[in-house]
Protein backbone atom coordinates (compact mmCIF):
# COMPACT_ATOMS: atom_id res chain seq x y z
CA UNK A 1 0.00 0.00 0.00
CA UNK A 2 1.61 3.26 -1.19
CA UNK A 3 0.39 6.53 1.00
CA UNK A 4 -0.90 9.39 -1.40
CA UNK A 5 0.24 12.77 -0.32
CA UNK A 6 -2.81 13.44 2.09
CA UNK A 7 -2.40 10.10 3.59
CA UNK A 8 1.45 10.95 3.91
CA UNK A 9 0.29 14.29 5.91
CA UNK A 10 -1.88 13.16 8.06
CA UNK A 11 0.82 11.18 10.21
CA UNK A 12 3.41 13.35 11.62
CA UNK A 13 6.35 11.68 13.13
CA UNK A 14 9.22 13.58 15.32
CA UNK A 15 11.99 11.32 15.04
CA UNK A 16 14.94 11.43 16.97
CA UNK A 17 17.42 9.84 14.74
CA UNK A 18 20.93 8.93 15.61
CA UNK A 19 22.48 6.98 12.24
CA UNK A 20 25.92 4.75 11.82
CA UNK A 21 28.59 7.37 12.06
CA UNK A 22 31.02 4.19 10.96
CA UNK A 23 29.69 3.59 7.45
CA UNK A 24 32.75 3.20 5.87
CA UNK A 25 33.95 0.38 8.28
CA UNK A 26 30.70 -1.46 6.56
CA UNK A 27 32.58 -4.09 3.56
CA UNK A 28 29.98 -3.51 0.73
CA UNK A 29 27.37 -0.24 1.18
CA UNK A 30 25.32 0.93 -1.89
CA UNK A 31 23.60 4.10 -1.83
CA UNK A 32 20.32 3.13 -0.76
CA UNK A 33 21.91 1.15 2.68
CA UNK A 34 24.28 4.53 3.10
CA UNK A 35 21.12 6.29 2.97
CA UNK A 36 19.17 4.30 5.43
CA UNK A 37 22.26 4.11 7.84
CA UNK A 38 22.71 7.82 7.78
CA UNK A 39 19.24 9.57 6.75
CA UNK A 40 16.56 10.09 8.93
CA UNK A 41 13.97 10.95 5.87
CA UNK A 42 14.12 7.62 4.99
CA UNK A 43 12.96 6.13 8.24
CA UNK A 44 9.97 8.89 9.19
CA UNK A 45 8.27 8.06 5.50
CA UNK A 46 8.74 4.40 6.43
CA UNK A 47 7.58 5.06 10.45
CA UNK A 48 4.19 7.09 8.47
CA UNK A 49 3.37 4.64 6.25
CA UNK A 50 3.38 1.92 8.84
CA UNK A 51 1.41 3.63 11.52
CA UNK A 52 -0.67 4.69 8.84
CA UNK A 53 -1.67 1.10 8.00
CA UNK A 54 -2.13 -0.22 11.27
CA UNK A 55 -3.75 2.30 13.06
CA UNK A 56 -6.60 2.03 9.80
CA UNK A 57 -6.11 -1.70 9.87
CA UNK A 58 -9.40 -2.28 12.47
CA UNK A 59 -8.45 -6.32 11.78
CA UNK A 60 -5.27 -5.35 13.91
CA UNK A 61 -5.15 -5.32 17.97
CA UNK A 62 -4.08 -1.90 18.15
CA UNK A 63 -4.17 0.32 21.32
CA UNK A 64 -7.00 2.80 20.89
CA UNK A 65 -4.59 5.80 21.78
CA UNK A 66 -2.54 5.02 18.40
CA UNK A 67 -5.67 4.55 16.03
CA UNK A 68 -6.68 8.06 17.95
CA UNK A 69 -3.33 10.29 17.33
CA UNK A 70 -1.81 11.68 13.97
CA UNK A 71 1.36 13.03 15.81
CA UNK A 72 4.09 10.71 16.85
CA UNK A 73 7.38 10.80 18.48
CA UNK A 74 10.22 8.17 18.90
CA UNK A 75 13.84 7.49 18.53
CA UNK A 76 15.71 5.36 16.72
CA UNK A 77 19.37 5.19 16.74
CA UNK A 78 22.04 2.79 14.96
CA UNK A 79 24.95 1.74 17.37
CA UNK A 80 27.74 -0.61 17.43
CA UNK A 81 27.67 -4.56 19.48
CA UNK A 82 29.24 -2.99 22.61
CA UNK A 83 27.04 -0.41 23.14
CA UNK A 84 24.29 -2.30 22.68
CA UNK A 85 25.69 -5.14 24.55
CA UNK A 86 26.07 -2.33 27.70
CA UNK A 87 22.70 -1.28 27.12
CA UNK A 88 20.59 -4.92 27.29
CA UNK A 89 22.86 -5.77 30.62
CA UNK A 90 21.57 -2.60 32.19
CA UNK A 91 17.47 -2.46 31.05
CA UNK A 92 17.40 -6.45 30.55
CA UNK A 93 20.23 -7.86 32.93
CA UNK A 94 21.34 -9.95 29.83
CA UNK A 95 25.10 -10.03 29.20
CA UNK A 96 25.05 -10.20 25.41
CA UNK A 97 24.90 -8.13 22.63
CA UNK A 98 21.44 -8.11 20.97
CA UNK A 99 20.33 -6.96 16.83
CA UNK A 100 17.57 -4.88 18.16
CA UNK A 101 16.42 -3.08 21.40
CA UNK A 102 12.88 -1.46 22.27
CA UNK A 103 12.00 1.05 24.99
CA UNK A 104 8.23 1.04 24.49
CA UNK A 105 7.03 4.53 26.54
CA UNK A 106 3.53 3.22 26.29
CA UNK A 107 1.56 1.37 28.63
CA UNK A 108 -1.23 -0.74 27.62
CA UNK A 109 -3.57 0.46 30.12
CA UNK A 110 -2.76 4.17 29.08
CA UNK A 111 -6.72 5.96 27.64
CA UNK A 112 -5.83 9.07 27.06
CA UNK A 113 -2.78 12.05 27.57
CA UNK A 114 -2.96 15.94 27.47
CA UNK A 115 -0.17 16.34 24.61
CA UNK A 116 -1.10 15.98 20.87
CA UNK A 117 1.81 13.88 20.20
CA UNK A 118 2.61 10.63 21.61
CA UNK A 119 5.77 9.51 22.08
CA UNK A 120 6.56 5.87 21.53
CA UNK A 121 9.76 5.08 22.75
CA UNK A 122 13.24 3.99 21.43
CA UNK A 123 14.57 1.29 19.18
CA UNK A 124 18.07 0.97 18.90
CA UNK A 125 19.95 -1.53 16.38
CA UNK A 126 23.24 -2.81 16.36
CA UNK A 127 24.77 -2.88 12.93
CA UNK A 128 27.49 -5.44 12.80
CA UNK A 129 25.03 -7.69 13.96
CA UNK A 130 22.49 -6.85 11.07
CA UNK A 131 25.12 -6.36 8.56
CA UNK A 132 26.37 -10.15 10.09
CA UNK A 133 22.59 -11.55 9.73
CA UNK A 134 22.09 -10.23 6.75
CA UNK A 135 24.98 -11.97 5.22
CA UNK A 136 23.54 -14.87 6.77
CA UNK A 137 20.20 -14.79 5.56
CA UNK A 138 21.26 -14.07 1.88
CA UNK A 139 19.94 -10.44 1.69
CA UNK A 140 21.43 -6.81 2.02
CA UNK A 141 21.55 -4.88 4.74
CA UNK A 142 18.69 -2.33 3.77
CA UNK A 143 16.49 -5.39 3.94
CA UNK A 144 17.67 -6.62 7.37
CA UNK A 145 17.43 -2.88 8.78
CA UNK A 146 13.71 -2.36 7.65
CA UNK A 147 13.51 -6.32 9.39
CA UNK A 148 15.13 -5.11 12.69
CA UNK A 149 13.49 -1.53 12.86
CA UNK A 150 9.77 -2.93 11.73
CA UNK A 151 10.52 -6.14 14.64
CA UNK A 152 11.36 -3.00 17.44
CA UNK A 153 9.13 -0.70 16.56
CA UNK A 154 6.16 -3.19 16.86
CA UNK A 155 7.23 -3.47 20.37
CA UNK A 156 7.00 0.26 20.87
CA UNK A 157 3.34 -0.21 19.57
CA UNK A 158 2.36 -3.04 22.31
CA UNK A 159 3.25 -6.25 20.19
CA UNK A 160 4.62 -8.81 21.88
CA UNK A 161 6.01 -12.17 21.55
CA UNK A 162 5.74 -14.52 24.63
CA UNK A 163 4.38 -17.40 22.89
CA UNK A 164 5.08 -19.12 19.35
CA UNK A 165 1.28 -18.31 18.54
CA UNK A 166 2.14 -14.04 19.20
CA UNK A 167 5.55 -14.69 17.67
CA UNK A 168 4.18 -15.94 14.83
CA UNK A 169 1.41 -13.24 14.37
CA UNK A 170 3.79 -10.75 14.69
CA UNK A 171 6.11 -11.87 11.89
CA UNK A 172 3.43 -12.34 10.03
CA UNK A 173 2.32 -8.75 10.28
CA UNK A 174 5.92 -7.69 10.08
CA UNK A 175 6.13 -9.08 6.75
CA UNK A 176 2.81 -8.07 5.89
CA UNK A 177 3.86 -4.00 6.70
CA UNK A 178 7.17 -4.83 4.72
CA UNK A 179 5.75 -6.24 1.49
CA UNK A 180 5.76 -3.24 -0.20
CA UNK A 181 9.29 -2.57 0.29
CA UNK A 182 11.76 -3.07 -2.70
CA UNK A 183 13.43 -6.18 -2.85
CA UNK A 184 12.03 -7.58 0.08
CA UNK A 185 11.22 -11.27 0.47
CA UNK A 186 9.80 -13.92 2.66
CA UNK A 187 11.83 -14.07 5.35
CA UNK A 188 8.81 -15.41 8.18
CA UNK A 189 10.00 -19.11 8.34
CA UNK A 190 14.11 -18.65 8.48
CA UNK A 191 13.89 -15.69 11.23
CA UNK A 192 11.12 -17.36 13.81
CA UNK A 193 14.25 -19.54 15.19
CA UNK A 194 16.32 -16.00 16.01
CA UNK A 195 13.94 -14.39 18.30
Amino acid sequence: MNLTATDKLSIEIDLSFHGFSDVNSLDVIDKQTREILTESEVWVENFSEWLFRISNNNSLNCLQIIRNRRLFSLGLKFTDDQNISLLNKKWRNSDSSTDVLSFSAIEENIVNIPSEFLELGDIIVSIPTAFHQAKEYGHSLSIELRWLVIHGFLHLLGWDHPTEESLNEMLALQEELLKDSAKFQNHFSIRKENL
